[in-house]
């Protein structure tokens, strides 16, 4: 995540901020979803960008307007009300519940922390108002007692999230039943976006028979694999070559396992390096052969992981990384960032 100053102060500001809080000025998250700009506004209402030389102007996004759940800008000669992260965004929970609207807050911030990500890498970040044959879209809902169980998951390139993941202590409870050392709400997301770019890297032979040398056959049959995976009554013993044990139930959870911790990687590192925080490798740390940056950058996460986890350790809590990179596991992701590079 980028590092982010106030247009008008100079001042430090963060992704989620609407107002910066040494100055005052309103803050927004510009359409190229990267961007957080500060905003000032002219006589006639609209907004402007502070610094900018461009004539756009804007105004608030109706999820901010509304709900609070959102702190982007539309450009004014938009017919649309939402901004371009809420675009994505087909589907909001029916906001009945105590919890439900701090729930879709939520949801909303780690879906454009998402969005944001994709966007840096230059991977095509593509809603139904730009590119509806191979759009991207995001739903969110709740069980209820007529529609039964809501879905986390991806097909055609929605991805469904269950508004009870942004409960923290449901999520907790899951991920206890599940036998995961980790479940975060940014990580669905993450992982849900695999099964995206999966369809859309497979769109072309070379990247196809690439990810199926790496990872397996995709085209093995997909639900009996995870009907298999779900009715093991033993625990699933440890497999190096994987990053999680539900990345062994099949080659496309391989893949969307490994995506996640790829993204995470890169996302955490960014943070970590543009706030100073670079821990270097341990002395006497065995250097294995470059193949490309990828490798450098690994050995800047292990690092950094490591860093981290004696933190949280101090801190009195569980490690913040509770995975393990092998060798397998990061030829995986050698691959991943081939094709990520190869898409910008």
């Amino acid at each position: 995540m980028l590092r982010y100053t106030c247009g008008s102060c100079s001042g430090p500001v963060y992704f989620d901020n609407g107002s910066c809080l040494n100055c005052g000025a309103r803050l927004a998250l510009m359409p190229d979803l990267v961007r957080i700009g500060a905003l000032s506004q002219d006589a006639r209402g609209d907004w402007h960008e502070v610094g900018r030389t461009d004539e756009n102007s804007y105004r608030p996004c109706a999820n901010a307007a509304d709900h609070a759940v959102c702190n982007g800008v539309v450009e004014t000669a938009s017919a649309g009300a939402l901004c371009r992260a809420c675009e994505f965004t087909v589907q909001i929970p029916a906001l009945t519940g105590a919890m439900t609207l701090e729930y879709w807050r939520r949801l909303e911030r780690a879906k454009r922390r998402l969005l944001c990500g994709l966007a840096q890498l230059g991977l095509p970040v593509e809603s139904h108002s730009t590119r509806p044959a191979h759009a991207l879209s995001f739903a969110f809902g709740a069980d209820t007692a007529h529609d039964g169980h809501f879905v986390t998951g991806h097909a055609g390139g929605l991805i469904s999230i269950n508004v009870a993941e942004a409960d923290d202590v449901e999520r907790e409870i899951f991920r206890t039943a599940a036998g995961e050392p980790s479940r975060t709400l940014l990580g669905h997301f993450r992982h849900e976006s695999g099964h995206y770019y999966l369809d859309h890297f497979a769109r072309s032979t070379s990247a196809a028979w690439l990810i199926n040398a790496t990872f397996g056959d995709m085209r093995n049959d997909y639900d009996a694999a995870l009907d298999a995976y779900h009715s093991r009554s033993a625990p699933i013993a440890a497999d190096d070559r994987y990053i999680s044990h539900y990345a062994s139930a099949h080659p496309q959870e391989d893949w969307a396992e490994t995506w996640a911790h790829y993204l995470l990687i890169v996302d955490t590192l960014q943070s970590a390096e543009q706030a100073g925080v670079a821990p270097r490798a341990r002395a006497g740390t065995r250097a294995r052969p470059r193949a490309s940056d990828f490798d450098a950058l690994v050995d800047r996460w292990l690092a950094l992981a490591e860093f981290a986890n004696e933190m949280a350790r101090s801190l009195g809590n569980a490690d913040a990384y509770p995975f393990v990179l092998t060798d397998p596991v990061v030829a995986k992701m050698r691959t991943i960032d081939r094709l990520v590079r190869g898409a910008r």
